[in-house]
């Protein structure tokens, strides 16, 4: 890879998905009245914060949100997560750019790279 000493044009390539458990395990800190402090160990996505907003704030959820609320998880730990979750950027045919990681502009050998992760294993 060949980087420019410009930020805003560097230039490098992803050979595969970026989407390693260093970028997609981030921690999700939420504090709710009524819930005492715990944590939980099951898989989850992005795709929950939007119906965990409305369900905290008492707004119905509709049925075509692909997401769910994680307050039912904040009230009772043990329940299950999903089975595996995917992680990708936008997108992106073959030989187009990404810079969704860490703001470096690379071309892509492949068309939309993904990562998916269960509780076993990440593929990427």
């Amino acid at each position: 890879m060949v980087f420019s000493m410009n930020p805003k044009e560097r230039i490098g390539t992803w050979g595969r998905s970026p989407y390693y458990e260093e970028v997609t395990r981030i921690p999700l800190f939420i504090y709710m009245p009524g819930i005492p402090a715990g944590s939980y160990g099951g898989l989850t996505s992005a795709i929950d914060l939007m119906p965990t907003v409305m369900d905290v704030m008492g707004q119905e959820i509709l049925s075509n949100v692909e997401g769910r609320s994680l307050v039912p998880m904040m009230k009772n730990p043990s329940l299950p997560g999903y089975e595996h979750v995917f992680s990708s950027s936008s997108f992106v045919n073959a030989g187009g750019t990404d810079n969704s990681v860490d703001s470096i502009l690379r071309y892509t050998e492949h068309d939309s790279m993904a990562t998916v992760t269960t509780e076993d294993w990440t593929l990427l």
